[in-house]
């Protein structure tokens, strides 16, 4: 197994990116455009129904990068869930890490990462969605600190992007140049943790897993 520290972290996602490029750089296009036209639109009922859409579409674009890094990264999947299982799981990720950044911050950085590779392992095995947290939970805990400080860096440009949306107008649609800078920055974040997501499965999984150490 190799060491966990955010450099060997920041490599991993560097080749993933390389190797995912095309996907990568589709998902970001699709999710900008899908955000700025949800921006654009002022009837609540009808942006309502634009959110759930690009909701949707994150979740099925998670799915098939997060398969095609297995896929290059050479993991065989036994099993996985599919979109079903990733927006389940998604409900009690999303919900502990807002509650931990609610409370000073720094306790959401430590779940992310400590649940850094539930996803990857619900998508590539036969674990339900508390067996997935669970596995995480185990298999990060002596990589938390390097865990947690890779989920602070893939996290700037989220951060960023509250400059954007905070020069927005307070009503009425969201002004193109503001909102094309935002969703960039928003999605840009969303898709390198991701990456991270999948760096951290393959240096922390078991090499009794049965994992392939190197990418096709």
């Amino acid at each position: 197994m190799k060491p966990v520290t955010v450099s060997a972290l920041l490599g991993e996602m560097g080749e993933l990116a390389r190797a995912l490029a095309p996907w990568l750089l589709g998902a970001w296009a699709l999710l900008i455009g899908a955000g700025m036209v949800t921006d654009t639109m002022v009837e609540p009922g009808i942006t309502g129904l634009f959110t759930i859409a690009t909701s949707i579409l994150q979740l099925v674009l998670t799915v098939v990068i997060v398969r095609r890094g297995f896929t290059a990264m050479g993991i065989e999947r036994d099993g996985g869930a599919g979109i079903g299982g990733l927006f389940l799981i998604a409900i009690p990720l999303n919900l502990g890490v807002a509650l931990g950044l609610l409370l000073l911050i720094l306790p959401g950085f430590y779940l992310a990462a400590r649940w850094r590779i539930a996803v990857p392992r619900l998508l590539s095995s036969d674990d339900g969605i508390f067996e997935a947290i669970g596995f995480s939970r185990e298999r990060t805990k002596p990589h938390w600190l390097p865990l947690m400080l890779a989920t602070m860096l893939v996290a700037v440009p989220m951060i960023a992007a509250v400059v954007p949306f905070g020069l927005a107008e307070e009503e009425g649609a969201m002004p193109l140049p503001l909102s094309a800078v935002a969703n960039a920055l928003v999605y840009a974040g969303i898709l390198a943790g991701l990456l991270l997501d999948l760096a951290a499965y393959r240096l922390i999984a078991d090499p009794t897993d049965d994992l392939t150490r190197t990418f096709a």
